[in-house]
């Protein structure tokens, strides 16, 4: 029962790990930030200047999280359901370290500065993502991976490796 429950731990922590990368990558990928206007103290972006955080996050995240969810059901593929729900958590902490790297490394609020700013004064957007469907984005693509793995294995073959493990 140890060896599950290290080989869980080991492999939630190497998916936030991976996330922080992501994180820096996410942030990397973004600068320069997209330019804005201050008007009564609120700033306003283009719509597409908006959406590009967020579009950068998934852009990176589920395509980690696909690999992640294949990569880590063929190597845990002898206890399939150990590998989905492990996989899965991982993928959380993932997604949610990627985010708070993200966040940590992103310049002041724009919110914040477009207070204390006049009119017309130029401003440049914060690293954020809406919450919804693009936190899920790591989690996701991760339990496609996990079934496409799972999905393509010799029920047989699976159930023998299972027998031999015991």
């Amino acid at each position: 029962m140890k060896r599950p429950a290290l080989l869980a731990a080991a492999v939630v922590i190497g998916c936030a790990l991976l996330g922080a990368l992501c994180g820096v990558g996410w942030w990397l990928w973004w600068k320069p930030a997209p330019s804005g206007v201050v008007y009564q103290h609120h700033a306003f972006f283009m719509p597409d200047e908006e959406f590009r955080a967020t579009g950068l996050y998934v852009a990176i995240a589920a395509p980690v999280g696909l690999l992640l969810g294949v990569l880590g059901t063929w190597r845990l593929r002898r206890d399939p359901l150990l590998a989905v729900l492990v996989l899965v958590a991982g993928a959380v902490a993932g997604g949610a370290v990627m985010l708070l790297a993200g966040r940590l490394l992103e310049p002041a609020s724009a919110l914040a500065l477009a207070r204390h700013a006049k009119d017309g004064a130029a401003i440049h957007a914060s690293l954020r993502v809406d919450f919804g469907p693009a936190w899920c984005a790591m989690p996701f693509a991760a339990v496609v991976g996990c079934l496409g793995v799972l999905l393509s294995i010799d029920p047989h073959a699976a159930r023998e490796m299972a027998s031999q493990r015991s």
